[in-house]
């Protein structure tokens, strides 16, 4: 297919921090299945154009190009819903992808969700919320991992203990790291890392607020194979609190809706995530890309419980789990005093992972979802990383 591709090129729009996710994962496993992207990259456009131009030039460059889909991961202010509707209108089947609906339903989901023909969620919890909303074009789909990008592990040579290893943890294999975490520093992550410490368990911690701060990607993959346990937390990146008994409105929103009817009792399912915060509702645990990119790339996963897990990787068999700070304890040092049992887990992990869950077996589901063409995945799962793809079509200039 032609597809447009209505998303950020560059991580947070900037060209100096690298590749987005979306590049690096969605653009990528459409190119490697065979579609022509027809790249439309939007928050670097905003920078050059004023806002009524950025969308016009989304709807003239679908009118051009006449794609057989649209396909976005469009959220924030920059671009328009009317925009969306006027490609759609041309006769463009046009679909988006929700990141967050665990905790941005009604700061981005609201506005974006009836613009599109189909929207993607990666909560299921959320499939309700839209039902109540009359949104009946919502399909059920998941994280995944890029097999490029977290290639299978190289061999490693047998070799005597590393001397600064915690005593069982030492297992004759060639590893750099007994537990490792690699993402931002927030919510509850700083204490059960230092619950680890505490316990005298060596815990390497990466990324932004971190020791050894942010890593780049390369780093990060090496970290996932050469680490006896990766760690993975399933909280937003805006965590949650503990539920309260009643809402908390804050005194400016109580103000706002002391005419509407029935006062105070606002549906919860309509409070923004700001509002959220304030009344110290909880936000579910969410399935990361984390979950399946660690496997991926052949590492050992120990994960908070999320939200269908179980329907992914199987506990126990394909990852472990873990709930409190004690169990993350417990299990570091279960795993690190057995390593047959832990080098099988990241084993089957791997298999499944590559079997199942890659971007291209997401994308496959979801256009035979959608009654769109599908491809082979033979070329989209084992074609080397940087391996030069099909034109991606022209790219949109400013005017």
């Amino acid at each position: 297919m032609r597809i447009l591709y209505v998303a950020k090129a560059h991580d947070y729009g900037h060209a100096s921090r690298g590749p987005s996710y979306d590049q690096q994962n969605f653009a990528d496993a459409l190119n490697h299945l065979g579609h022509q992207l027809i790249p439309f990259d939007y928050p670097t456009l905003a920078q050059q154009l004023p806002p009524r131009k950025l969308n016009r030039q989304l709807v003239e460059l679908a009118e051009a190009e006449q794609p057989d889909l649209l396909f976005g991961v469009v959220r924030g202010g920059l671009l328009k819903p009317s925009s969306i509707k006027a490609v759609s209108a041309l006769g463009v089947p046009t679909v988006n992808w929700f990141c967050d609906d665990h905790w941005q339903f009604d700061t981005e989901t609201r506005r974006w969700a009836p613009a599109f023909d189909f929207v993607v969620t990666t909560a299921r919890s959320a499939l309700p919320r839209y039902a109540r909303a009359g949104w009946g074009h919502v399909v059920l789909s998941q994280w995944a991992a890029n097999p490029r990008l977290y290639p299978p592990p190289t061999p490693r040579s047998p070799r005597s203990p590393r001397s600064e290893t915690v005593g069982p943890s030492a297992d004759n294999h060639d590893y750099d790291h007994d537990i490792t975490f690699v993402g931002q520093a927030y919510g509850q992550r700083p204490a059960f890392i230092q619950a680890l410490r505490d316990a005298g368990l060596n815990v390497a911690t990466f990324g932004k607020g971190w020791d050894h701060g942010p890593i780049d990607h390369d780093h990060m993959v090496r970290v996932f194979q050469r680490s006896r346990i990766n760690l993975n937390f399933a909280d937003a990146s805006h965590p949650g609190h503990a539920p309260a008994d009643r809402l908390r409105l804050h005194p400016v929103t109580r103000k706002l809706t002391q005419n509407l009817p029935g006062g105070w009792r606002l549906d919860r399912a309509l409070l923004s995530h700001a509002t959220r915060q304030r009344a110290r509702l909880p936000i579910p645990r969410q399935i990361k890309g984390r979950v399946f990119e660690v496997p991926a790339a052949g590492g050992f996963l120990l994960t908070q419980p999320a939200e269908d897990l179980a329907d992914y990787l199987t506990p126990g068999k394909e990852l472990s789990l873990f709930d409190t700070p004690e169990q993350l304890v417990a299990k570091c040092r279960f795993y690190l005093e057995h390593s047959d049992q832990r080098q099988a887990i990241a084993a089957a992990g791997h298999r499944r992972v590559l079997a199942e869950h890659t971007w291209a077996h997401r994308f496959n589901a979801l256009f035979t979802k959608l009654s769109l063409p599908t491809c082979t995945l033979t070329s989209a799962l084992t074609t080397p990383r940087n391996t030069p793809v099909a034109d991606r079509g022209p790219a949109p200039q400013p005017t």
